[in-house]
């Protein structure tokens, strides 16, 4: 039964059919069994999904822990670019700001015309993470690009993996047949800290084969 199974795997089921439920309740089973300083990961997709699902997981009086409840790039930034990006790139001068390439002035949209949400850190180029990094150092993040900051910062900086695995013992992404490819390698790399992993969803052709 899932419910009683510790280890990485994937839970595939129907739109309605208790996903939710099935979550909440192996992470409270989780909980019990963690220290003080230690937590879970929990991804949903908006912040609705993320409050019902920490409610319904701490619905009986259970301690979270060190634990996180909330959408990928909320834990993108709070637990990997913003604490860990200044050892690689410096500290800003300013306080960090979200923005949009879109509202960028017209003269500096150019500069992210390399950007796709589907390149991998192999194919980016040096001086592409150059100007990611020249916009930390002035305090923006465009959110398109958090994805990819996340994944380069957690591939470079070992204190985040560190950080990550002293931190997190088991992370749930839930309605996984929707993540981008940034997503999916992020959930890879965190697995590979040796943290159990599971991916809840509907099944979609060829994005669950690889995960367990």
């Amino acid at each position: 039964m899932i419910l009683d199974y510790d280890d990485n795997s994937v839970v595939i089921a129907a739109p309605g059919s208790g996903k939710t439920y099935v979550l909440a309740e192996k992470i409270k089973k989780n909980l019990k069994n963690l220290a003080d300083h230690q937590g879970i990961i929990a991804i949903s997709y908006t912040n609705k999904a993320s409050t019902e699902l920490k409610n319904r997981s701490l619905s009986n009086g259970e301690n979270p822990m060190s634990s996180f409840f909330g959408t990928i790039d909320k834990f993108n930034l709070s637990e990997i670019v913003i604490p860990f990006a200044k050892q690689l790139f410096g500290i800003s001068t300013n306080d960090i700001k979200i923005t949009k390439i879109s509202s960028l002035p017209e003269e500096e949209k150019d500069n992210f015309n390399w950007f796709d949400r589907n390149l991998s850190l192999d194919k980016i180029k040096d001086e592409e993470i150059a100007i990611l990094k020249s916009y930390f150092l002035k305090g923006s993040i465009m959110i398109e690009t958090i994805g990819v900051l996340a994944n380069y910062v957690f591939s470079n900086s070992i204190a985040c993996q560190n950080y990550i695995r002293a931190r997190y013992k088991y992370i749930y992404i839930d309605e996984y047949q929707d993540s981008g490819f940034e997503q999916h390698q992020i959930f890879l790399k965190i697995k590979s800290l040796n943290i159990k992993a599971i991916a809840v969803g509907v099944f979609k052709t060829g994005l669950f084969s690889n995960l367990i």
